[in-house]
């Protein structure tokens, strides 16, 4: 009986859970089956997103200054891209699903809160971070040479050393394409 009982409890504990899911970008391309709902994504540049983190809205990407790749749903007014007014506008993760199929492909998209209760933003990550409606939290390859621009000129004016300068040279590196 003793060991009937130590069997069960390592088939509950060794059994893993469906809330521990986790997608990677390269998975879109190498599987055609997906669970409905994952807890984390890695992202194309290796980024780890997770139920419950912060996104930062980047800037619109359309000339009409609306996000093309931000939905805003809610039940009384229905769908519409995100005005320009949310840029810098943070919003929490709440879910992460693989939309599409295996004739047009597979996309990762976010659910994260609205503004207010019943709103939700529907966005495709990939797409939303290429285009710079949500902000990346790995430094682009703009940003990291203005960093740098920045450090010459405090090496230049001597308010850091030469060895800082070089360490965060260094750092910056890889993100300069």
């Amino acid at each position: 009986m003793k060991s009937l009982l130590y069997t069960v409890v390592l088939i509950i504990l060794g059994t893993p859970t469906s809330n521990a899911q986790e997608i990677r970008f390269t998975d879109l391309k190498a599987t055609t089956k997906f669970e409905k709902q994952y807890t984390a994504y890695v992202s194309r540049e290796g980024v780890i997103y997770k139920v419950g983190d912060r996104l930062k809205i980047g800037r619109p990407s359309s000339v009409n200054q609306t996000f093309v790749y931000i939905i805003e749903q809610d039940a009384l007014t229905g769908s519409a891209n995100l005005p320009a007014g949310y840029s810098g506008f943070e919003t929490e993760l709440k879910r992460i699903r693989v939309v599409g199929n295996k004739r047009i492909g597979y996309a990762v998209n976010f659910y994260t809160k609205g503004v207010w209760g019943p709103s939700t933003f529907i966005i495709p990550i990939e797409n939303a971070l290429a285009t710079g409606e949500i902000k990346s939290s790995v430094m682009s390859s703009d940003d990291a040479l203005a960093e740098l621009k920045r450090a010459k000129d405090k090496l230049d004016l001597g308010l850091i050393t030469p060895g800082e300068f070089e360490k965060l040279k260094a750092e910056l590196s890889p993100f300069i394409k």
